[in-house]
């Protein structure tokens, strides 16, 4: 009983569309019914202040993320598999007709909390990976230094045990959810799901858009 009340709590803490509600309140704009049809905090860069990009960020990494996933990890007996419904939340928010962001500042909170090594670890690679494409974009670098990343621990921890054997099994797989929800709703884009094929699944996943 105590798993599924809070599940519904995180369910309901990560349907807090922060982006959506900053650009309405500010803007007058309703973000889903823009080009880009999703809530994600990289659609405040064309329309706010870096204040305001900072407050959202904090919002989604630090409050609906990292601290009830460092809750669950340190205080709870609960299953580590719960925090998932926080990046389920936030992706399909049933405040905004079951749409929403794309998880990835979720998913960064819930990863500082769970294994600072792989945040780190995830951080860096991103940084090599967009500097050296000149910081055009990010969609690119985020997905391939997860995959990388997910790739190293679960090697790693089941066979080469050099860095991650202490991690849990749990930890693990928890990670490994994050990354599947992550390549998942990529692969939704913007809920258009006509002539898809697998050119435009490759495009969406690894470059967020329709088309590279």
């Amino acid at each position: 009983m105590l798993t599924f009340f809070f599940a519904f709590i995180f369910y309901s803490l990560g349907s807090i569309p922060i982006t959506f509600l900053v650009l309405i309140k500010q803007k007058k704009i309703n973000i889903l019914e823009s080009e880009y049809k999703h809530s994600g905090v990289s659609n405040l860069y064309k329309y706010s202040s870096k204040k305001v990009i900072l407050f959202v960020l904090f919002g989604d990494v630090i409050i609906k993320g990292f601290i009830p996933a460092y809750i669950i990890k340190n205080f709870s007996d609960l299953s580590l598999f719960i925090i998932i419904f926080l990046i389920i939340g936030h992706n399909w928010s049933f405040l905004i007709k079951f749409r929403g962001g794309k998880g990835l500042t979720v998913s960064l909170g819930i990863l500082a909390a769970i294994s600072i090594e792989v945040f780190i670890l995830i951080l860096i690679l991103f940084l090599i990976f967009w500097i050296s494409q000149r910081m055009n974009d990010s969609s690119l670098p985020w997905i391939l230094a997860f995959l990388i990343v997910n790739s190293i621990v679960f090697l790693d921890h089941f066979y080469l045990e050099l860095f991650y054997k202490n991690l849990s099994n749990e930890y693990i797989y928890s990670i490994f959810l994050i990354l599947l929800l992550l390549l998942f709703r990529r692969s939704l884009g913007n809920y258009t799901l006509k002539n898809l094929d697998r050119s435009i699944l490759f495009s969406r996943i690894f470059f967020d858009r329709e088309k590279r």
